[in-house]
């Protein structure tokens, strides 16, 4: 659109002129093509001041620092914009020895630096590119693809004997000793500051109440851990076997590039209707000013967009389909990585060697054909909270413009609820999609299940999560930091540098990228431990203790915490053997199905959603 509210090529007037050249004052003029060499004694104005600036090239020069003409510079056209394509130092010098030629050597800074900086020299960002151009195989190859392969190193580390035990108890007891020595260490200070004359009784006694508080901190943090002792252990286990079957399914790490590429497959259409939307408002005319070099205030006019209260809501609707969209992606791909956990972990050790990448492959197509209802579901309460949230701080602005500090204050309330209660769904999201590969469940008895089954344990949660929190930021720290020594240490100490105008800039434009690969691995191990983790509580609640699936640490755990559920073990393993028709080759699996005269509960045995589905090669899992 130009300055007087014409869409080029489209509106008359400017029928022949489809591209848009940008003044100083921020308004384009509608020209047929982009200039494709510069020309700094021809001008490009506004209609009443192109006839001037033709005829005399001082004129013109003079319309530039009123910002009604800009001289020619090599463009090239970026949707029906010119953008010009010249260092911005050639510009100047170019611009200034032209202007003073002509007479006209006033203030030209603003329009010299119109290209893109005005350095001396080449500015920053065009000097980054050209390094991440000249080396991009090097910074691409670290940042993407040596990162995952520190990423992957990252979860084998964490599976050797003894190696999560050292790291989770010595923070936890690091935690413990430093609330100790604190305490100690003020009330040792207390007891000097009372017998040096100096310090007040206040001083004094505030030190020594604060020593109090402290080992009242330390003892309860104490009895915490003594509380969750057995949850911690149960937690390392999970977190073990979570990097056994991320190890064993490679394929995973590849979920938030398939996610992604969703995502763009419906930005496309999505764009294209938000431009569409974008551009069928009313267009009203606007008067601003500026202040020349002179001091003189100049007015201009210019035209914006004005849109009906239909067209908000259409604006709203675009949105919400947004949010809809792109959660139900997530959800998918969540429900992707948890039926390839379940069916991991619902196979004998002895035949886990058949699990692998085509796991993942079945579970996203299970996940897309049978319980895309269930991710479309879950997804539209976030979508709906989303946009709740949305026409909050739409409201939030219009207050802040009226100056109604009450309502603000209201809002702002509201809105901290809303994000509260969007974190809350969620994490019950999640694990309802859990009990959904689990079980087989819709979603709404999935997550009415996963919010009691969480009820329920709520301490052995608390500890996993825990647990997982700091290895997870481990991960997240660990993973981007190794890339960039490795890469910092290649760029200097090679031929490399030789060739780059800089080592910081794509030594951090590395860390970023090894961060934002960590920080996706770190997703997708966090959704693995909660999976593992419900899997444990399913295979704990449904089979007697030589019946149950777990393995490795989780195996002990439940061994030592037998006698304590005696009484559900006991419910479970209650069904007499002869009811069961067991086949040599669920013997040899070690999975004993549903009693074949009744419905299966879920004390009984796990439903087993998917036998109609897909099937398991030789019967050695429970999908």
């Amino acid at each position: 659109m130009d300055y007087n509210g014409r869409l080029c090529g489209y509106d008359a007037g400017v029928l022949s002129r489809p591209v848009g050249y940008y003044l100083l004052d921020k308004t384009a003029v509608c020209i047929s093509a982009c200039p494709t060499t510069s020309n700094y004694t021809s001008f490009v104005c506004k209609e009443d001041y192109q006839a001037a600036a033709d005829a005399s090239i001082s004129l013109g020069f003079f319309y530039v620092m009123e910002q009604r003409c800009m001289y020619k510079i090599a463009s090239q056209p970026i949707i029906n914009r010119c953008i010009p394509n010249v260092v911005a130092s050639t510009s100047k010098s170019a611009a200034l020895s032209a202007a003073a030629k002509h007479g006209a050597a006033g203030n030209m800074a603003n329009a010299a630096s119109y290209s893109s900086g005005g350095n001396k020299d080449t500015g920053w960002f065009q000097l980054f590119l050209t390094d991440v151009w000249t080396i991009k195989g090097l910074i691409f190859g670290f940042g993407l693809g040596f990162s995952v392969v520190v990423a992957f190193s990252y979860t084998y580390f964490l599976r050797l004997p003894g190696l999560l035990f050292f790291m989770i108890w010595s923070i936890l007891l690091s935690v413990l000793g430093v609330l100790v020595a604190g305490g100690l260490l003020l009330f040792f200070m207390a007891q000097r500051w009372s017998t040096d004359g100096i310090h007040s009784d206040i001083a004094t006694k505030t030190a020594e109440y604060t020593s109090y508080g402290v080992f009242v901190l330390s003892g309860l943090y104490l009895c915490l851990l003594l509380v969750l002792r057995s949850r911690v252990q149960l937690a390392i286990g999970v977190v073990k076997e979570a990097a056994k079957a991320l190890a064993s399914m490679p394929l995973l790490i590849a979920m938030p590039i398939i996610q992604v590429a969703g995502i763009v497959v419906f930005l496309v259409p999505w764009i294209i209707y938000v431009f569409y939307l974008a551009s069928s408002g009313e267009v009203v005319q606007v008067q601003g000013s500026y202040t020349n070099a002179a001091g003189i205030t100049q007015t201009y006019t210019y035209r914006q967009f004005v849109y009906t209260e239909n067209t908000k809501y259409a604006f709203l609707y675009m949105l919400f389909s947004w949010f809809w969209t792109s959660e139900f992606i997530i959800a998918l791909g969540q429900l992707t990585i948890a039926l390839a956990v379940v069916s991991w972990y619902f196979t004998r050790p002895e035949h886990k060697w058949k699990i692998g990448s085509w796991t993942v492959l079945w579970a996203m197509g299970t996940a897309g054909l049978y319980h895309s209802g269930t991710a479309a579901f879950g997804s539209l309460v976030i979508a709906i909270i989303k946009t709740i949230q949305a026409i909050l701080a739409y409201l939030q602005r219009q207050a802040k413009k009226q100056n109604n500090r009450a309502l603000q204050y209201l809002l702002c309330v509201v809105q901290c609820c809303m994000w509260c209660f969007e974190k809350f769904m969620k994490f019950l999201n999640k694990n309802a999609y859990i009990q959904t590969a689990i079980y087989g469940y819709s979603f709404c008895k999935a997550a009415r299940s996963a919010f009691f089954l969480l009820l329920r344990n709520i301490l052995r949660v608390t500890a996993v999560n825990m647990v997982a929190e700091f290895v997870l930021l481990l991960g997240k720290l660990f993973v981007p930091c190794l890339t960039t020594i490795i890469f910092y240490v290649i760029l200097a100490y090679t031929p490399y540098a030789g060739d780059i105008n800089d080592i910081v800039s794509p030594s951090v434009f590395v860390f970023l990228l090894a961060y934002i690969v960590s920080n996706m691995f770190s997703e997708i191990f966090a959704m693995t431990i909660e999976t593992v983790l419900l899997c444990y509580v399913a295979d704990e609640e449904m089979f007697p203790l030589e019946k149950r699936f777990a393995d490795g640490g989780l195996k002990s755990a439940l061994q030592r915490t037998a006698q304590k559920h005696a009484a559900d073990s006991k419910k479970v393993s209650a069904a007499p053997e002869e009811k069961y028709a067991v086949s040599p080759e669920e013997k040899q699996g070690g999975f004993e199905p549903n009693p074949s005269n009744s419905q299966p509960s879920s004390k009984q045995a796990i439903h087993i959603h998917a036998t109609s589905h897909h099937h398991h090669p030789e019967g050695d899992s429970l999908i």
